[in-house]
């Protein structure tokens, strides 16, 4: 579902910038919310990032990835 996942990716970019503890279920819960699809590898790099806390890294390619998302109006 693009709008669950699009409120997954809002929260964790929230959880990156103000609460690091915030972020591991929500990968979770995103990792889940995309296996099997083509956003898994995608998804599974960005925890990657967040378990080596390059998170300005994993912030780039969070927004990266939200844009992509965003419905063409």
């Amino acid at each position: 579902d693009p709008v669950v996942l699009s409120e997954r990716l809002e929260r964790l970019a929230h959880a990156l910038d103000y609460d690091l503890g915030a972020a591991e279920p929500l990968l979770a819960e995103l990792r889940a919310g995309v296996s099997g699809t083509p956003l898994e590898p995608e998804i599974a790099t960005l925890a990657t990032q967040v378990d080596r806390f390059a998170i300005d890294e994993a912030l780039t390619q969070l927004n990266t990835l939200q844009e992509r998302l965003k419905p063409a109006n």
